[in-house]
């Protein structure tokens, strides 16, 4: 009777007593903020790339010269989006581009707001492959905006190209708040339904690309500055902190999300 009653218990897994196992959870958290480091360390890298020639001397004169040369110019062609390197093939830049930075600001921003909104996952109990989704959906779904509004707006002998994480940002940020409505079940355990299928807290996966592709328009091409904190969840107060703007604030670009039995819905005013 204990070994059927202990197999009825591994068949659940780690759903037992109606909570989400603490050990788990709390392990979950670590291995999901351990891969969030690491995307930060990857922009950390870039940054540093991009400004080899400002680093400590004594680091500078264990690379090249010839190096440090060419440095600029295979980061322009390897880590920024742009029509160019799409057309002659360079297709891997779509993602690379949103690990790479040259600004210290922008760089700072964005890590900070990408590690924030990464960490509500990690209490999810499938944390690393949500973010991983999310991180990679925003890239490309970002990444492919903008090039249709560079393709759209391109003008003889001039070309554009764009850089950094502001895209992830957002996917990872919008998706977050959508989840904030209820996220008050979860903290170190998820409720779940007893005798039921686990009810444990989809998040929308298909939301950041409808918000990281219209975020490079209205922020990056309609000269706003409101960065990545730009998020105002007010209809629902599914995110109850007020939002935080940049210095210039031309316009306001809200988000109205409502996550309700695995139905999302949003709306995008430009006021």
């Amino acid at each position: 009777m204990f070994r059927s009653q202990f197999a009825s218990f591994q068949s659940r897994r780690h759903f037992s007593g109606g909570h989400f196992d603490k050990y788990k959870s709390i392990t979950n958290y670590r291995n999901t903020t351990r891969l969030l480091g690491g995307i930060v360390t990857v922009n950390v890298v870039g940054f540093v790339l991009w400004n080899i020639d400002r680093i400590p001397s004594d680091i500078k004169d264990r690379i090249s010269a010839e190096t440090r040369k060419r440095m600029p110019n295979w980061l322009k062609a390897n880590a920024t989006n742009s029509l160019r390197n799409f057309r002659e093939g360079r297709w891997w830049t779509l993602l690379t581009c949103s690990f790479s930075h040259r600004d210290p600001n922008h760089l700072i921003g964005n890590m900070f707001s990408l590690y924030t909104f990464g960490t509500v996952f990690a209490y999810l109990p499938r944390g690393i492959p949500i973010v991983a989704t999310i991180t990679l959906g925003s890239a490309l779904s970002a990444s492919g905006a903008d090039l249709a509004i560079q393709a759209a707006r391109e003008t003889p002998g001039y070309e554009q190209a764009s850089l950094g994480a502001s895209g992830v940002v957002m996917g990872l940020g919008t998706a977050a708040a959508a989840l904030r409505r209820r996220f008050s079940r979860m903290k170190l355990h998820v409720s779940v339904r007893q005798n039921r299928k686990a009810d444990t807290l989809k998040p929308p996966l298909g939301l950041h690309s409808l918000v990281s592709s219209p975020y490079h328009y209205f922020f990056y091409y309609q000269d706003t500055s409101l960065g990545p904190f730009c998020i105002c969840m007010m209809k629902d107060r599914v995110l109850d902190t007020p939002p935080i703007s940049g210095a210039r604030l031309s316009e306001l670009f809200s988000i109205f999300s409502v996550y309700e039995q695995n139905s999302i819905r949003f709306l995008m005013i430009d006021t």
